[in-house]
């Protein structure tokens, strides 16, 4: 019997699971997925809601409160929640755990570059480019997005853990990767019988999702550093 080998048997250094497979190899590929779940929302909300930020931002007026009162809406929904909700009404699948992902991630993006570009907005160098006759476009690119863009990565790089989280949580209760997909949500879920005859092997998807989230916290952590150090 090669099943839930404990930590430390010769050829499986971090066991087996339930099924006899080695824990290492399915920790290591199922990173992969996690990774893929955590960093491509992010980086599809970090594209729409920051282009959401900067229109409101520096339209103002009645743009701006078309765009923030739509973004107030999914706000008042607590984000793991709608995740499921979007999820669960979707399917289950990577793919649509990635929308309801994508779709959760995007409203505190585009207030975090909507207040960034508003307050770049106000600065004199932006009124001397208006003054200048310098058209919308290319005072977004050249004035906005240099001053804007640190900020907003390094929110954006806090959240990563927070998708990481909320993917495996997804995945956990059966709205993300499916068998026989190695996902630490999922492993953590078909490991939940093997709790009190092998403590050590159940958890260590979650000693995995901790570690991921605390270095990417760490991440943001460090930019936001080096930027106050440039500053």
């Amino acid at each position: 019997m090669t099943r839930l080998k404990p930590v430390g048997t010769p050829g499986h250094i971090l066991g087996t699971d339930e099924l006899g497979r080695d824990m290492l190899t399915r920790l290591l590929y199922g990173g992969r997925v996690s990774l893929l779940m955590g960093i491509v929302p992010v980086a599809l909300a970090l594209l729409i809601g920051g282009t959401l930020g900067l229109v409101a931002g520096y339209a103002g007026g009645r743009t701006n409160a078309l765009i923030m009162r739509g973004i107030d809406v999914i706000f008042a929904f607590p984000s793991i929640l709608l995740a499921v909700a979007i999820a669960g009404a979707m399917g289950a699948g990577i793919a649509n755990a990635l929308v309801a992902l994508t779709i959760v991630l995007i409203p505190p993006l585009v207030r975090m570059t909507e207040a960034a570009t508003t307050q770049v907005r106000a600065l004199d160098f932006v009124d001397a480019a208006r003054a200048s006759g310098a058209g919308t476009f290319p005072i977004i690119r050249q004035h906005l997005l240099g001053n804007v863009a640190g900020p907003v990565l390094v929110y954006a790089a806090s959240q990563l853990s927070v998708a990481i989280i909320m993917a495996a949580g997804l995945s956990f209760i059966g709205l993300g990767a499916k068998p026989p997909t190695p996902e630490w949500g999922l492993m953590l879920n078909t490991l939940r019988a093997a709790i009190y005859s092998q403590p050590m092997i159940a958890a260590l998807p979650g000693v995995f999702i901790f570690i991921v989230s605390l270095s990417f916290n760490l991440l943001s952590d460090a930019l936001r550093s080096a930027m106050e150090m440039d500053a």
